[in-house]
């Protein structure tokens, strides 16, 4: 059974998904990211896979990446976001 990463879009085109400088927050992070995020909205087939493998095994070497087409703070609200959602749907129960 083939695994969804062989199918990403990155696995051809990793250049823009190479593991940035953490410390870099100038006009090269932001260039790579859309170059990143583009690769990811136009091409890939996974997207969704990769973004849930994102949101579920997030670790310290990912954490500076663009995964499922989204940046680190993105996937962070959307974290933020379920945690909200589950205990607002804890305290209605």
């Amino acid at each position: 059974m083939a695994d969804w990463r062989d199918e990403a879009a990155c696995v051809n085109d990793p250049i823009p998904f190479d593991t940035p400088d953490p410390e870099d927050k100038g006009p090269t992070k932001h260039r790579r990211e859309a170059q990143a995020i583009a690769v990811c909205m136009e091409k890939c087939m996974v997207r969704k896979d990769c973004l849930d493998d994102a949101l579920i095994h997030e670790t310290q070497s990912t954490a500076y990446n663009i995964r499922g087409g989204k940046t680190p703070e993105e996937r962070k609200t959307i974290l933020r976001n379920r945690t909200r959602k589950k205990k607002k749907e804890m305290a209605d129960a």
